[in-house]
């Protein structure tokens, strides 16, 4: 809602820190079960012109990119038995952070599903620097286009795949304004002001925010019983991503706990 997002930016006028763990696309693997394929919608989060003030647009796009992890689709029946094999599902990036940033610094691979990408706008003031990226091999589609199992069966030709390193995680730093500053004086702030006892600040002096196009980072998998797999395990693979030591280093850094340098594993 309108006054929640006010609260939001209020809190971060006031030094408040955040991490913004966003799908700005409507996608899911529960919607290929039943069906051959679904369009791309966009999410509606009424977030948008929020983030674009602070300097992050999240496109209505998913990431399709030739590093990815499999997943089991069915390739027939043995008797009345379906049968699955595991093919490179293209939606499901699998991003090995290149950034010297204390967050990723030698971070192993992280999973992300349906990620989309993340442009860099407004104040120049705000300094952003990417934590995740997609590979060198990668492209997007918009709005219009279909999600479909077919990809697996007609893949696309490597020479399509032309968009390197596209942003799925931005860090963001410095002085930001609040989107309500020239509504100051409107019924609207006036109104929420006087509900909430918060003290309106037109802008804050430095900020730190993370947004990564991607909700589904921070989501555990689970079996068929119910047992819930570890952040990040892969549970088609056996493979253990990085998912949870990303976060909790944004979430220290975001804190400003200074041990993330500490911990860094040096590889040589």
């Amino acid at each position: 809602s309108e006054q929640d997002k006010f609260i939001i930016d209020q809190y971060a006028m006031n030094g408040g820190a955040v991490l913004w763990l966003i799908d700005p696309i409507i996608a899911a693997m529960d919607s290929l079960r039943a069906r051959e394929g679904f369009p791309i919608v966009p999410m509606d989060l009424n977030l948008d012109d929020l983030l674009f003030q602070y300097g992050a647009r999240l496109n209505k796009n998913l990431i399709q990119d030739v590093q990815c992890a499999p997943h089991p689709f069915s390739t027939g029946f043995m008797g009345n038995v379906p049968q699955f094999e595991l093919f490179e599902w293209l939606y499901f990036p699998i991003a090995l952070p290149n950034s010297s940033h204390p967050i990723v610094n030698n971070m192993d691979a992280i999973l992300l599903q349906f990620a989309s990408s993340i442009d860099t706008v407004g104040n120049s003031n705000i300094k952003k620097t990417p934590l995740l990226t997609s590979s060198k091999y990668a492209r997007s589609i918009y709005t219009g286009a279909r999600v479909s199992h077919n990809i697996i069966k007609n893949k696309p030709e490597p020479g399509m795949f032309n968009q390197p390193n596209l942003t799925t995680a931005l860090l963001m730093e410095g002085p930001i304004e609040s989107l309500y500053k020239s509504r100051s004086n409107g019924k609207f702030v006036k109104a929420v002001k006087q509900s909430t006892g918060i003290d309106f600040k037109t802008a804050s002096i430095g900020s730190k925010m993370i947004v990564v196009a991607d909700g589904d980072i921070i989501k555990n998998g689970f079996d068929r019983q119910g047992n819930i797999y570890p952040c990040g395990f892969y549970k088609y693979t056996g493979d253990q991503f990085s998912n949870k030591k990303f976060l909790m280093n944004c979430v220290e850094y975001l804190c400003g706990i200074n041990i993330l340098e500490a911990n860094s594993k040096t590889v040589t």
